[in-house]
């Protein structure tokens, strides 16, 4: 098993996915606790929107998740450097 950083209870793992044979593309991730294990899938469907806009779906939806499962830190994993920056601007207010 692998572990994620000792500092969180929950790791969020970001997917997003182009279209598909003519589907709508989707935003979702994976929930996984600190040893790696999986918790949950989640997913939405999106209509037109930017992979940057995709991203922020996904975590705010890993976040709600989270909420309410009794798990105080998470660790948010995404390689989108504008979704980093903006959630850091949007902290140091």
């Amino acid at each position: 098993m692998r572990k994620h950083l000792d500092c969180a209870n929950v790791c969020i793992e970001v997917v997003v996915e182009d279209e598909i044979l003519g589907r709508c593309p989707t935003a979702g991730g994976v929930l996984r606790d600190h040893d790696g294990n999986w918790i949950l899938r989640f997913n939405r469907i999106l209509r037109k929107c930017s992979v940057y806009e995709a991203e922020l779906w996904d975590i705010l939806d890993g976040v709600s998740l989270v909420q309410g499962r009794q798990h105080d830190r998470i660790l948010v994993q995404t390689y989108n450097m504008e979704v980093i920056g903006a959630i850091k601007e949007s902290l140091s207010k």
